[in-house]
């Protein structure tokens, strides 16, 4: 794991967003909302369609503002000494995580 300080994240290049309780995030402790803008990534991404009942705009935007705030956000370290394509946040109970474009991080401002 790696903090990331004073990141900005653009809607534009937000897959989805996950919000929920800690443990398994499979959606079974949470809820995703997908990025119409990114919907065929999406679907590519995790593997099946992404439907229109799975797109909430809102949600995603609210996501990344509340990101956009943060003076510090985590990101995952692979074994290869890349980094992650999501950032997230752990609170005591609940973790909050953007999955973004493939390669986005290198790009995006830190």
């Amino acid at each position: 794991m790696k903090i990331l300080k004073n990141l900005t994240i653009r809607t534009e290049d937000v897959l989805s967003s996950y919000s929920g309780k800690l443990g398994c995030m499979c959606g079974c402790n949470g809820k995703y909302s997908y990025n119409s803008q990114n919907r065929d990534l999406a679907s590519k991404d995790r593997g099946y369609a992404v439907g229109d009942d799975d797109i909430n705009d809102n949600s995603v935007k609210r996501m990344v503002n509340k990101f956009n705030k943060l003076e510090e956000v985590l990101v995952d370290v692979n074994k290869d000494g890349s980094i992650s394509d999501y950032v997230f946040i752990e609170t005591e109970t609940r973790i909050n995580c953007i999955y973004l474009k493939k390669g986005t991080i290198p790009y995006i401002k830190i």
